[in-house]
């Protein structure tokens, strides 16, 4: 009798956590396709782009994460947990500077959801599922007030304003395409 429950037992488990395995494997290939994140443009029409260790320009962006209360977070809770991971940010008005975070970002700048463009970008051009889903927040700021740095290096090795036009005429060598997720934004 032991025997018999035992097999009947290990038979549902492999089942159950199967299954959820599955589920959880899907919801990770779902949120690793979506991304959201702050394309910040200067008055010499130059976004502020962050480099990471393979040589790619991006936005400040990143995934999606789910809550503690179980809900996945929203495009602008992404975007600026995002941007406050990866760079440091300071405001000179008149004789000071101010440091910006989440609770005074709001106050220094215009973050008008108006603003969110959103573009598919195939990521893996060698596979048909490769699509990602990038939403970017344009923020417009005048880079003499407005200093970025990378917080660290874990995730960036450069941050720095990027020339749209270059990102626009840039020919990727060899098939390897630095500017793939700004590119869409630039046009």
């Amino acid at each position: 009798m032991s025997r018999e429950f035992k097999r009947a037992y290990e038979s549902y488990l492999s089942k159950e956590y199967s299954t959820q395995a599955k589920s959880v494997n899907d919801a990770q290939t779902i949120l690793e396709s979506l991304s959201s994140g702050i394309l910040f443009l200067n008055t010499k029409n130059q976004i502020m782009g962050v480099q990471n260790h393979h040589g790619c320009w991006s936005a400040a962006k990143g995934h999606p994460k789910i809550k503690n209360d179980g809900t996945l977070e929203t495009a602008l809770e992404t975007l600026l947990r995002e941007l406050f991971e990866e760079l440091s940010i300071k405001f000179k008005r008149s004789k000071s500077q101010i440091i910006i975070n989440k609770n005074n970002i709001g106050h220094h700048l215009a973050l008008n959801k108006d603003n969110f463009l959103e573009c598919h970008i195939n990521s893996r051009t060698d596979i048909d599922n490769g699509i990602r889903h990038i939403g970017l927040l344009v923020v417009c700021v005048d880079e003499k007030k407005w200093k970025f740095s990378l917080k660290d290096n874990k995730e960036n090795k450069a941050c720095a304003w990027l020339n749209i036009d270059d990102i626009i005429r840039n020919k990727p060598e060899n098939g390897y395409d630095i500017y793939y997720t700004l590119r869409p934004f630039a046009r």
